[in-house]
């Protein structure tokens, strides 16, 4: 009787066992694609709140690559024999700086060229200056390109809110237009996160005193109308923001009179708030996963932009030179000289250039 009840228990317990192996078996990949993603998530999260100030900063790089490509192309015999396409899929795959050496050079083994047109075109990049005019150029079009196109999104953002709400509540049910609602603050809120981010990465960095030779061709003048407009895209979505949130308080009294009432002032508040009329009353009930506590941060966001841009950045800008300051490292002779160039328009006037220094070869 006793061998018999072992022998069952060990039935059982095998089967449990290759129960448990097979289970483990199935659940394995699972696992590991589990895994796997929250690795992706958690590197995407981490690198979310800088999301909108690396693609400004690889933008900019991408101009200057292009600019650098078309001087070589141009100048350089052996590189314009190399097919458009093999560049294209190398830089897209990469994350280059052209315009510097060991970049330069990752990118040019990464051709797969022959040993001399690479050793030729190595020897052309060290010897001759890159076109630092034209470079500083095409990233001053682009920082002014991004700004306007920014800008041009935050209102475009407002519009397109205003004639989904009128939509939504004149087909659908109150459920729907909440959840509607819900879903665009949240996303509104994400973007405005985001670039107020960015806005103040980039104007702190443009004004820390240890750059001296700016990146750009952009004027004191240029500089305050570009923070003005990021103000203004400030501004926008946070009215956006605002003007949900009112929705969503007082659904039930809502009509169209009202919700333009609401539009207006949360227009109003939003430059108030902009413009240091902070009158900051929110408690901290339900900090997280709540209207309230997201418009609570709305309303820093807005003080921390506007301190980056009025107090700090625009204060700097003033006392920013009228004409443009530029720099050209020039070969003559077999030395270089370094030149400051000094031009009140985008065009360079050679009566104006200043020797600086000279460094022999």
């Amino acid at each position: 009787m006793d061998y018999n009840i072992s022998f069952v228990d060990f039935k059982i317990a095998f089967t449990i066992l290759l129960f448990t192996i097979i289970l483990a078996l199935q659940l394995t990949p699972l696992i590991y694609l589990f895994l796997y993603l929250l690795k992706v998530s958690l590197n995407y999260i981490k690198k979310l709140p800088v999301a909108e100030y690396t693609a400004a900063s690889f933008a900019k790089q991408n101009r200057a690559n292009e600019t650098i490509l078309i001087f070589l192309t141009q100048k350089c015999k052996p590189f314009k024999h190399i097919p458009t396409k093999k560049i294209e899929e190398i830089l897209n795959k990469y994350n280059y700086s052209l315009d510097k050496r060991s970049s330069f050079e990752e990118f040019l083994f990464k051709l797969n060229l022959s040993p001399d047109d690479t050793d030729e075109i190595l020897h052309f990049y060290n010897v001759t200056p890159l076109p630092y005019k034209e470079i500083k150029i095409s990233k001053t079009e682009n920082v002014k390109f991004r700004n306007n196109n920014n800008l041009f999104i935050s209102v475009g953002v407002l519009i397109v809110l205003i004639i989904l709400y009128v939509i939504t509540i004149s087909l659908f049910e109150l459920d729907f237009t909440k959840l509607f609602l819900t879903i665009s603050f949240i996303f509104i809120f994400i973007r405005l996160l985001l670039r107020s981010i960015e806005i103040c990465f980039a104007f702190y960095n443009d004004i820390k005193p240890n750059i001296k030779i700016k990146r750009t061709n952009l004027l004191g003048s240029e500089r305050i109308t570009l923070a003005l407009k990021s103000i203004l895209e400030v501004i926008i979505l946070s009215t956006s923001i605002y003007l949900i949130s009112d929705v969503l308080k007082n659904y039930s009294a809502f009509n169209y009179y009202e919700f333009t009432n609401s539009l207006i002032d949360s227009f109003f508040k939003a430059i108030a708030i902009a413009f240091f009329n902070i009158s900051y009353n929110y408690s901290v009930k339900n900090l997280f996963f709540s209207i309230e506590s997201l418009i609570a941060m709305t309303h820093l966001l807005q003080i921390i932009s506007s301190v980056t841009l009025i107090s700090i950045s625009i204060a700097n800008y003033i006392n920013l030179p009228k004409q443009n300051i530029d720099y050209e490292l020039i070969v003559r002779d077999h030395q270089y000289y370094l030149y400051k160039r000094i031009h009140s328009t985008n065009k360079y006037s050679p009566k104006l250039q200043k020797k600086l220094h000279m460094v022999i070869q």
